[in-house]
């Protein structure tokens, strides 16, 4: 078995205009690559993206991207390929990476894109260690900074897109490093970040 140690892989935030792909736009974008299992900090890269419709107040409010930001920010069509080209080859890892995947689906390469590996999901693997580790069970999301403080880490700019793609790519490393069974492969971690174990008694009724 191959060590997620060998992939490379690419930790991405996206901030958005709200949360659905079919309406709403991206405005900022933070990629952080992992090689060889370490955080490559000196390569991390962020953008903003100019939408068509700027933001409202109510999401502003959650990213600090205000209109008269949104306008200065680049072509979405030119940051869209600048993102495809870092993903190539490279597994995705987000935090609630379903969103992160649907809009990157919607805007990459005309709505072609999809990754090319299985996803890691640090929302779900935190939960499962939390599970593991203190018999706690969420069945909704863990927040970011609620995740990394599990580790002890710290977080990096809540709700800027490349600063949750740091507490990301830090989560990530935190969570493979703690696997229970030995050091898991990329695939391993994509498999645990599909859903939770199942409760007992659905295991029972075989559901």
């Amino acid at each position: 078995m191959t060590s997620w140690r060998a992939e490379r892989l690419a930790v991405v935030d996206i901030e958005t205009t709200g949360l659905d792909p079919a309406r709403h736009e991206v405005l900022s974008v933070g990629v952080v690559d992992i090689v060889g299992g370490r955080v490559q900090v000196g390569s991390a890269w962020y953008r903003e993206v100019r939408p068509r419709v700027a933001p409202t107040a109510d999401t502003v409010v959650v990213h600090g991207i205000r209109p008269a930001d949104s306008a200065r920010g680049d072509d979405p069509a030119t940051v869209a390929a600048e993102v495809a080209a870092r993903l190539d080859g490279r597994r995705l890892v987000a935090h609630v990476a379903r969103i992160e995947t649907a809009f990157l689906g919607s805007w990459l390469e005309d709505g072609r894109w999809r990754p090319a590996l299985g996803v890691i999901d640090t929302d779900v693997l935190a939960r499962r260690h939390l599970l593991r580790a203190r018999g706690m069970r969420l069945d909704q999301h863990i927040g970011l900074g609620a995740a990394a403080g599990l580790f002890g880490l710290p977080e990096h700019a809540r709700h800027h897109a490349l600063g949750d793609a740091l507490t990301t790519a830090q989560l990530l490393l935190a969570l493979a490093s703690s696997w229970p069974d030995g050091d898991p492969s990329g695939d391993q971690l994509a498999r645990a970040s599909r859903r939770l174990p199942g409760r007992v008694l659905d295991r029972v009724l075989g559901r």
